[in-house]
This record gives structure tokens, sequence and C-alpha cells, in this order.
């Protein structure tokens, strides 16, 4: 399905456009060019290299294959559920060859374990990105400013300072530890950890309660607090 025709359906032309115009200035400001167009495509593969990666070199690998998937998306118009864009993606990260990416990407390797990780997402009801997730324990949910991430950094170390939880926004049930996992070629890694989250869209401390701060799109002062009882 064309990304356009989707963006349409989901949110109707008049706010698509007013969306795609948003995104773009604030890309352009940032260096990156978005463009809306090119195709839906299922990213199961695209989340299995993703994860190769941080099994073979941890976050500085991720974040490298990440940019490159983001890159071609956001930027190119690319086609991510692509064997051969996916190789060659592989490739030019130093993640792998493109041949030995091409046979890891027509094998099962690490679709068990991509779905266990939707799976514990499913459980958080993330339902959408960014989800920014703080110590195991706090959960940001959409765009944020700098000073929304502030106050929940703060009020995640008070929290943590005083070893008690004075709000819970959403109670998840418990998902299991972390999950070991071999990769193609032989090494192992660790899959991040999921415990039971507690989720706030950014957390502020008012007096003894957590504040819930919805994001308006479009506004430059940042989000504005609603105030939720503990």
């Amino acid at each position: 399905m064309c990304r356009i025709a989707c963006y349409k359906a989901k949110f109707g032309e008049e706010k698509m456009k007013k969306i795609g115009e948003a995104l773009r200035e604030r890309g352009r400001r940032v260096g990156i060019d978005f463009h809306m167009a090119g195709k839906v495509r299922q990213t199961t593969n695209a989340h299995r290299l993703a994860l190769k990666a941080w099994l073979c070199g941890g976050e500085a690998a991720q974040v490298k294959m990440v940019d490159a998937l983001f890159a071609a998306y956001f930027e190119r118009e690319t086609d991510i559920g692509c064997y051969n864009f996916l190789s060659k993606a592989a490739e030019s990260t130093g993640l792998m060859t493109y041949d030995q990416a091409q046979t890891f990407l027509k094998s099962d390797k690490l679709k068990d374990e991509v779905q266990c990780l939707i799976r514990h997402s499913v459980l958080r009801e993330i339902k959408g990105v960014p989800f920014t997730v703080i110590s195991n324990q706090w959960a940001i949910q959409g765009a944020e400013t700098a000073e929304s991430f502030y106050r929940a950094f703060e009020f995640a170390a008070n929290a943590a300072e005083s070893q008690a939880i004075p709000f819970t926004h959403h109670a998840y049930a418990s998902t299991p530890s972390a999950t070991t996992m071999s990769t193609p070629d032989g090494l192992s890694g660790t899959a991040p950890s999921c415990k039971p989250t507690v989720a706030v869209d950014t957390a502020s401390v008012t007096g003894d309660h957590v504040s819930e701060i919805s994001t308006q799109s479009g506004t430059s002062g940042g989000s504005t607090p609603t105030k939720v009882d503990s």
C-alpha cells in the first residue's frame, strides 16, 4: 500500500498535509529530508536485522543499522521489505556481507525472538513510536520536548530514591526477563529485559502527584500538562 494513501485513510487529507508540513520543517532543522511517499510494508525482516546488529555489536551497531533503515525509508522512500535493499544495508553498515544477509533473511533465524519482543510491546500497550522507557519502569509516549524528558528523568530519580511508585497509569502483566538468543554466526546475546512497566505519557511532579502530559502537535512551547489523580 502507498504510504500517502495509508496516511490519508488514517488522518484525513487535511490533517495529513499539516502533519507532513510540520514533519518536514522539523526535519530540515536537523538535516533530515522527510518524504512521505513510498510503500507501507511488513517490517519483521528489518527488525530481525536490527536485532542481529544489537546481538553482534551492541547499541552502536544497532544504531548504525537503524539509521540506515530510517534514512532509506523516510528520506529516499525505499521499500524496506525488499531483501536486496536489506542485504545492501547490512553490508554497508559492516554487519555482514550481502550474501550472508541474503542467507540470513531467507532463514527463520531471529523470527521467534522478534515476535517475542512484539508480544512484550503489546503487553506494555505500546501502540506507536516514539516510545521511550526509562529505567525499565517509566514510559514516555510520543515525541516530547527536552524539558519534558528532563522532568521525566527527575521524577524517575525521585521515585527511585523514595523506592515508592506514587502513581500507576497503566500496570502491565509481568513479562519474561531477559531472553538469551543465538545469532546466525554462533554468537550469543541477551535481549533487553521486559519487566512490568508503569507508563505515563510524560512524568512531571505536582505535589505528590504525577502529571500526564498530552502532546499537542504543532505547538512550539512543548506539551500541556493535565493533572492526573494518584
